[in-house]
């Protein structure tokens, strides 16, 4: 009998000493990256049950879990990350559904410990140049779950991505836009596979309206499934492109399309295709907004006065549609100018000025038709591609057509 004992009491000594669910796996953020701790309940203490580094905040997990083993709700996340700033005054901004609190290098700047609907709240202030810690920390107790977070200078508002196409195979070439930075910033682009770090990255110059146009190419190797975004920074400053899925046949250039009859115009006070008001869907834009209601960016703008940087738009605000206003008189037809097509030779850069010093649009294939509208210095040609005018290094195409009697175009 002692014997039996002295095993039983063996076996739950042994019991004790075993961990109930396996260790979180230790993992270190780089500079400007996060670490993400997640625990079920209400509370930060113990280990937590999920960790795992994030290149950002910006989350709408509906009703789903952010995890595995983490509640769809009554769970709670804390993230930390370290960031380089050029200093200055920023502004600090979340969007959360329910409560956040953050720190700046210890100190609470921003305190919304409550319960509430996705709600945005902003903190105003000075850093100063070199590297700051930031710690966000939120809590989700039903329904919906939201939770975002960035910082930018001041003045200059959040940056966006946007990629096309959004599905293809290995080694797409993915067209970058990306707006919101400030005259002549030099942006880092660079291109991410899902919980990864870069793989590629090249620093583009903004034009003078803070924006940029450029290229990257998804890896050849990039398994079927894997899903990829592109992020763009400038000092403190970053924007992120929604998804892109491997998988399937790389998408080709859309064509310009062809030109319909002129619809009537409308008469004067019409209200637009979207009515009096509209509600922001995810993953649109104000100038989308714009064009999809059939009238100006200017005058949807003067109809919503609350909006003070048009660049960042959420989801569910609701914006005033102005009536649609009668067009101005077309003016008299130019005479038709001279057909000349080029037939590139090679993948040819679509820039956005006649020179390799200018930014790359997108990137044409071979043997790709285009309609040549001018010309330029140095052999270079103005041209038409997917709706947009570009210029193109005229010695890597066939000339069909009396280029001579072209205009020089201007850029």
């Amino acid at each position: 009998m002692k014997n039996w004992t002295r095993w039983v009491l063996t076996l739950l000594l042994v019991a004790a000493l075993l961990p109930w669910a396996s260790p979180v796996a230790a993992q270190t953020p780089t500079l400007g990256s996060w670490l993400a701790q997640y625990w079920n309940g209400n509370s930060f203490t113990g280990e937590p049950l999920l960790q795992r580094v994030e290149a950002r905040i910006d989350h709408n997990w509906g009703t789903a879990s952010p995890g595995a083993r983490i509640w769809a709700d009554n769970f709670v996340t804390r993230w930390t990350g370290t960031f380089s700033v050029a200093g200055g005054n920023y502004t600090l901004r979340t969007r959360t559904d329910d409560g956040v609190r953050v720190w700046v290098d210890g100190s609470l700047v921003i305190d919304d410990w409550n319960l509430h609907a996705a709600t945005e709240r902003k903190h105003d202030m000075a850093l100063g140049a070199g590297t700051h810690t930031f710690v966000v920390e939120y809590f989700e107790a039903s329904g919906d779950a939201v939770a975002s977070f960035d910082f930018y200078p001041q003045g200059r508002g959040p940056a966006a991505v946007r990629i096309s196409p959004e599905s293809g195979a290995a080694g797409t070439v993915l067209q970058i836009e990306a707006t919101g930075f400030w005259s002549g910033a030099n942006v880092t682009v660079s291109l991410h596979q899902e919980g990864h770090s870069a793989i590629t990255s090249g620093v583009v110059a903004a034009n003078a309206e803070g924006k940029l146009w450029t290229t990257l190419t998804v890896p050849t190797w990039a398994p079927a499934g894997t899903r990829w975004y592109v992020a763009a920074t400038a000092d403190a400053l970053s924007g992120y492109s929604g998804w892109f899925t491997v998988g399937g046949a790389p998408a080709a250039p859309t064509p310009p399309p062809a030109t319909p009859a002129p619809p009537a115009p409308p008469a004067p006070g019409t209200p637009s295709v979207c009515g009096s008001t509209y509600t922001v869907q995810r993953g649109e834009w104000f100038y989308l907004i714009a064009r999809k209601c059939g009238v100006s960016s200017a005058a949807l703008l003067r109809a919503n006065p609350q909006i003070i940087n048009p660049a960042f738009l959420y989801t569910g605000q609701v914006l005033q549609i102005p009536a649609v206003s009668a067009p101005a008189p077309a003016p008299a037809p130019a005479p038709a100018p001279a057909t000349v097509i080029a037939l590139t030779t090679v993948n040819l850069n679509f820039r956005v000025g006649p020179s390799t010093a200018y930014p790359v649009i997108y990137t044409i294939p071979k043997g790709t038709r285009l309609n040549v509208i001018g010309r330029g210095p140095d052999n270079w040609i103005k041209v038409e591609y997917a709706g947009r005018t570009g210029w193109v290094a005229g010695w890597y195409t066939t000339i069909t057509g009396n280029l001579a009697a072209l205009p020089a175009a201007s850029y």
